[in-house]
């Protein structure tokens, strides 16, 4: 069985790489390298519904780099993107339900690292969402008992 643990340390590993400094909270207030700051940006939904994992990030990178520039010419420094959008193309699920990886091809990490180095460059935050608000296959899973 596929241990949750390696991949949370992965994105925590993938976010250090692509910051220069940590995002910490002081009296209540954000602050980003010692400055005060205001997080001020948008939704990220997708693009076509599976655009993370199995290289589906790489197909259309260029949208959402024309994204990244709008929300940094705007004064946009945030943006909280849904990563596995209804589990139909990541993560990786086996016969029981259970996750078994990332994603079918092994893509998914490098390419949450590239959007985040497109990120970084127009001094944009990314909060990755794991879930939207239709968890339909997920539902499914815990409906049927398989993983309970």
């Amino acid at each position: 069985m596929y241990s949750i643990k390696f991949p949370l340390f992965v994105l925590v590993l993938l976010i250090i790489h692509s910051c220069n400094g940590y995002l910490k909270i002081e009296q209540k207030s954000f602050h980003w390298n010692g400055e005060r700051i205001y997080l001020n940006g948008v939704n990220i939904a997708w693009v076509n519904g599976r655009d993370w994992g199995n290289g589906e990030y790489f197909k259309h990178k260029d949208i959402m780099n024309r994204w990244l520039d709008g929300i940094h010419e705007h004064g946009g420094n945030a943006a909280r993107v849904w990563l596995h959008f209804q589990g139909e193309s990541s993560p990786k699920w086996d016969e029981n339900g259970f996750v078994s990886g990332t994603d079918d091809h092994g893509s998914l990490i490098k390419e949450m690292q590239s959007f985040l180095d497109e990120a970084a460059k127009r001094d944009i935050f990314i909060i990755f969402t794991l879930w939207n608000g239709k968890l339909i296959k997920i539902l499914e899973i815990f409906m049927s008992n398989k993983v309970l």
